[in-house]
């Protein structure tokens, strides 16, 4: 039996570091968390490409780790790159730009730009209702989003 090791910038162990990262900002370790995520962000576009869906879910996962460590700036440019690409590559309506989209719009209201935010996850809410159907799991999400941002 012969037993093939990974190395780091295998994408079995790409995948494994950012799920580990993920795990990390779970636990609310964040600085291990954004240091971990970095470095796999980092390999990711080295190895796979800016345009990898492996890639996109990286970078949107970093920004998510910048935005509990409120570096929103840092959050707020890599949802903006990771938006672009992902319409770029795939399309305004894949459910991952989708996805994108909501997590800037939960940004954007987080600090205060809640103009932005109520924009921002209106033409996601239009958007799944037509790629994704009415009974989507992710609709639902968006739609409790858009009611949120409301009440603000």
């Amino acid at each position: 039996m012969q037993i093939e090791l990974f190395t780091e910038r295998h994408p079995a162990t790409l995948a494994t570091m950012t799920n580990f990262g993920k795990f990390q900002n779970q636990r609310g370790e964040l600085e291990d968390a954004e240091r971990i995520m970095t470095r796999s962000l980092e390999l990711h576009r080295e190895v796979l490409g800016d345009h990898h869906r492996g890639t996109l879910i990286t970078q949107a996962e970093t920004a998510v780790i910048y935005r509990k460590l409120k570096r929103y700036d840092d959050a707020e440019a890599l949802y903006l790159e990771v938006i672009a690409l992902a319409k770029e590559h795939y399309s305004p309506d894949f459910i991952y730009t989708l996805s994108f989209m909501n997590d800037l719009a939960v940004l954007y209201n987080e600090i205060d730009r809640h103009e932005q935010a109520l924009e921002l996850i209106t033409e996601v809410v239009d958007r799944a209702e037509k790629a994704l159907g009415a009974e989507h799991l992710y609709l639902g999400f968006y739609l409790r989003n858009r009611a949120k941002f409301n009440q603000k």
